[in-house]
């Protein structure tokens, strides 16, 4: 009788110390928006951490963690009720521990979690995320709920404005399409996106504005652009065709051109090639420490310049770098220069300055074909480039 009730004593302590756990669990549980990260501490591997959120509206949605440690077991709970016993049930519905589309979604690894249902308007649901290794220590944990897309229309339209212009020509860099197009890319696009307003109004009537946000409501706000197929221009330039960045939210999104201001930059043109005057691809345009452009494919490069002398150099791979000097006229058209190309020295494989039988022997050995471009360099070295003035 004795055991017995020393067995008794025991079951019934520990249903409560479970009960406790839960009841505690459940207390700590934290409400979960769309779109945020949130940061909570956890006491180990028994620990987890509990999160709720009621969904405004039905889809697929995606419980996220992001923390440097790694694989994370993850589920989440949906309370209902039991139509035979008329009682509130948890119901499990999912489970992970890994993220195959990590990179997607900006975790660190493959092993966080990457825990996809479908969650209905107006019900309540639990996530419980924890550590997935016993060894892991007290420490804190980062989630994020996403949704990934919506069964029913949200939003009946978009408007966007900008009062941000950009500056030909400005904050970015020349680069070359898959066509061999030199072109100029606008990577400082982004006070654009800064300064633009975008307007939502909602299914249920209702209207928000934001500026330079990545989300309205929770629902994230997408910009994307095609500047490396479609080239942006100013408004008055004859190949301008749109400069197109679209934003997009759920289902719905708008196009805005974006407005280039024109400024006194005239066109510097040239041409690359070596010494047996083949084009050379890759060439770098250096003007001191910024770099103007890189030739394409026929040795051919292109610059946007304020008018004006400068002193820039040209280098290229293997090649012995040579400066030249160049006159930058208000008549656009004495600033094309590919009919008088300069001559860079190749073949510099050593890269101390000198073409000679180092760089050979450098050639054999690694099977380099390049005999023609070295046989008209050979014994060549830095000094004996002559000057060039482009005016």
């Amino acid at each position: 009788m004795k055991k017995k009730l020393v067995s008794i004593i025991t079951i019934m302590a520990i249903l409560i110390t479970v009960l406790s756990v839960s009841i505690s669990a459940l207390a700590l549980t934290r409400p979960l928006s769309l779109d945020s990260e949130v940061t909570y501490s956890t006491n180990g591997y028994d620990d987890v951490v509990m999160f709720t959120f009621t969904p405004e509206v039905s889809g697929f949605y995606s419980f996220l963690s992001y923390n440097t440690y790694a694989s994370e077991a993850y589920l989440y709970t949906k309370r209902i009720v039991n139509p035979s016993t008329n009682e509130k049930e948890i119901v499990h519905l999912g489970f992970s521990n890994s993220s195959p589309e990590w990179k997607k979604h900006g975790q660190s690894s493959e092993l966080q979690f990457c825990l996809t249902h479908y969650l209905e308007k107006g019900t309540t649901y639990t996530y419980a995320a924890g550590w997935c290794f016993p060894t892991a220590q007290s420490r804190a944990m980062t989630v994020k709920l996403v949704c990934d897309s919506y069964s029913e229309e949200v939003i009946d339209s978009i408007e966007v404005s900008c009062p941000a212009s950009l500056d030909v020509y400005s904050g970015g860099n020349m680069l070359t399409d898959d066509n061999g197009e030199q072109y100029y890319f606008y990577n400082d696009y982004t006070k654009i996106i800064a300064n633009m307003h975008v307007t939502v109004h909602f299914a249920n009537g209702t209207t928000k504005t934001v500026i330079g946000e990545k989300s309205i409501d929770g629902y994230e706000i997408n910009y994307s652009h095609s500047q490396n197929q479609n080239h942006w221009y100013p408004q008055n330039h004859p190949s301008y065709k749109g400069n197109i960045i679209t934003v997009s939210i759920l289902d719905k999104s708008v196009d805005y051109d974006v407005i280039i201001k024109n400024s006194a930059l005239y066109a510097l043109r040239g041409k690359i090639v070596d010494m047996a005057g083949n084009p050379v691809k890759d060439a770098v345009i250096m003007n001191g420490s910024n770099t103007l452009a890189v030739t394409d494919t026929n040795g051919n490069f292109y610059s946007p310049m304020i008018p004006g002398e400068y002193k820039l150099s040209a280098s290229a791979p293997n090649s012995i770098p040579r400066e030249f000097s160049v006159l930058v006229s208000v008549d656009n058209e004495q600033n094309d220069h590919t009919s008088t190309p300069i001559n860079l020295c190749t073949c510099d494989y050593v890269k101390d300055g000198y073409i000679n039988a180092k760089d050979y022997a450098y050639m054999l050995h690694n099977n380099i074909n390049d005999y023609e471009q070295f046989k008209s360099s050979i014994n060549f070295n830095k000094y004996k480039y002559t000057k060039i003035d482009l005016k």
